[in-house]
């Protein structure tokens, strides 16, 4: 404001901001000339889900691509982009903004409009949670048959009324209203959950997609290397496990080595005392089964050289 001291007017810090002000004009942002915006803002309060925002221009809009940019996670907009042709009459965009998942309390962020030729729209968003549906699956990848654990994390705003009621949809058909239940999937998919908590007159509801991959089990693979198809009678040979275990780990090993010798070891070593050629085959065995693989004619040992005498007799 202006005040007088001393016969001389002064000008304070704030009236001098507001004439700076004046001279430079609104640092926000307008709408681009020629186009509108209805509503200029979006509030969903705490019970709204969706709106429409509708972005029009009495002639022609222009030739190009508009783009939508939200800079919250718990907004969702469809569409994100488009193309934009010349036309005789108006241009028009609807855009259908969505709410999801937020903190309880009140949330608010700004959606941003790009159009061909003209600066962005920001229209303000706002919506208030009382509720705040959430959950985790543990574990979230299992085999057919194994239980799942569903934990409620659900969050209710400081001073609201609690959640009383909770309905799970687990994706194959079955439903549970505990609030932390255990589900069991009978086959292998990817499935989404959905959870909707109620407490007096409010509701909200969470799905996460694909939130639980059930996997069918897999039997083992066995596989084995040596380290010589050619060992000399009487050295030791190394025999090596390289099965794949499937969905379950190896618990057993069982190897034939085709001299009438055995062996229960992972890794064995086996010494051949005689030279001939020998079959090989290894088992191995996890809780969804067992496999064997058998090599034939793998080991041909050779027999040991003759020892040189030391007897100088025979010597020449």
């Amino acid at each position: 404001m202006l005040q007088r001291r001393n016969g001389v007017i002064v000008i304070t810090t704030f009236a001098f901001a507001l004439f700076l002000w004046a001279l430079t004009g609104c640092p926000t942002k307008r709408t681009p000339e020629g186009w509108s915006v209805m509503p200029q803002s979006l509030d969903f309060g705490a019970a709204t889900r969706s709106d429409t925002l509708i972005i029009s221009h009495g002639g022609n809009g222009g030739e190009g691509e508009f783009q939508v940019h939200g800079e919250a996670p718990w907004l969702s907009v469809t569409p994100k982009s488009g193309t934009l042709q010349p036309q005789g009459g108006p241009t028009i965009i609807a855009i259908t903004v969505t709410r999801a998942f937020m903190k309880p309390g009140g949330n608010s962020a700004t959606l941003r409009v790009t159009l061909p030729g003209s600066d962005e729209v920001e229209v303000p968003v706002r919506a208030d949670a009382i509720l705040s549906a959430d959950f985790t699956a543990t574990p979230a990848e299992v085999l057919e048959g194994d239980p799942v654990l569903f934990n409620d994390t659900s969050r209710v705003l400081t001073g609201a009324d609690p959640v009383t009621e909770w309905h799970w949809a687990f994706g194959d058909g079955a439903s549970s209203t505990e609030r932390n239940p255990v589900h069991v999937y009978a086959a292998k998919g990817r499935y989404p959950v959905t959870l909707t908590i109620q407490s007096r007159g409010l509701t909200d509801t969470r799905t996460r997609a694909a939130c639980v991959i059930v996997k069918r089990p897999a039997a083992p693979k066995a596989q084995f290397a040596v380290s010589t198809r050619a060992p000399i009678a009487g050295h030791p040979v190394q025999f090596v496990d390289v099965s794949l275990p499937g969905t379950s780990p190896i618990a057993q090993w069982s190897w034939d080595f085709g001299d009438g010798a055995f062996s229960a070891l992972r890794d064995p070593i086996h010494i051949y005392t005689a030279a001939a050629v020998y079959d090989v085959l290894l088992t191995v065995t996890t809780d969804e089964g067992s496999d064997t693989e058998m090599k034939l004619g793998l080991m041909d040992v050779r027999p040991a050289p003759p020892i040189a005498s030391s007897d100088p007799q025979n010597s020449s």
